[in-house]
């Protein structure tokens, strides 16, 4: 328990520098960087902080963290959501799309790609030439499609969806390796081989706790929920409930 408790601080305290494939954050600064997940607003690439407030993208300097500077602000989509670092790009997944920003000047951010969809809530993450994007209809996202999409991003100027799985209520997802997490409301937690990203595998899933968002981290899966913060040891997909951290939401 010790151990999750440590864990959730640093990533709260430290903020979203997301690795690739389970590795370091790119190109993170020691000491500083955390781990976040699919439904995040903010991230740390290098020295730098990038954070969504409405439709505005914001960059900080962190070259001196106790003293972080506004460097420049600007207008993105105005239904923006969730931010997603990986291979110095953000990917912004919105409401109608993911969008994707190049960051060769750190701080301008340049556009380079959008993938449009139906009006739907869309988490993303991205490892190698494949994002995974899942889009959940209802509520205030609007839609009536529930899918997992797969997006070619190999070309970020042209990124194309190659293939989609039907789901129940997705949310939050996350990409260890070969093996795909996705929260699926009441229908649980899925977990799917994307060796064949034409041809995504339901290897798992576990039911009996509604998950909103999951981050890897060496060797382990933690999911939060609407009860509290589940940890799972996690070996090549197959998962083991270690602890939960159990919490009270608003009364």
């Amino acid at each position: 328990m010790k151990k999750l408790i440590h864990l959730v601080f640093v990533v709260l305290l430290h903020a979203c520098g997301q690795a690739p494939a389970g590795g370091n954050p790119v190109g993170a600064n020691a000491g500083i960087a955390g781990k976040g997940g699919s439904t995040a607003r903010f991230a740390i690439v290098e020295d730098r902080l990038y954070t969504l407030a409405g439709s505005q993208l914001i960059t900080f300097s962190l070259e001196k963290p106790e003293e972080p500077v506004a460097l420049n602000q600007m207008q993105v989509a105005w239904d923006v959501e969730t931010m997603f670092p990986y291979d110095r790009s953000l990917y912004l997944g919105a409401s109608t799309g993911m969008y994707i920003y190049d960051l060769n000047d750190p701080d301008v951010p340049t556009l380079l790609g959008q993938h449009t969809h139906q009006r739907a809530c869309d988490p993303v993450v991205v490892q190698g030439n494949n994002a995974f994007v899942t889009l959940k209809a209802g509520n205030r996202c609007g839609g009536s499609e529930n899918v997992l999409e797969v997006v070619d991003v190999s070309e970020r100027e042209r990124p194309r969806r190659i293939s989609k799985v039907p789901m129940f209520a997705p949310t939050g997802l996350a990409i260890d390796g070969q093996q795909l997490f996705v929260c699926d409301g009441a229908a649980g937690l899925k977990v799917f081989d994307v060796a064949d990203p034409l041809d995504l595998k339901l290897t798992d899933t576990l039911l009996g706790q509604n998950c909103n968002d999951l981050i890897p981290h060496q060797g382990l899966l933690i999911a939060t929920t609407d009860s509290g913060i589940w940890q799972y040891r996690n070996e090549q997909g197959r998962l083991e409930l270690l602890s939960i951290l159990p919490w009270k939401g608003p009364p």
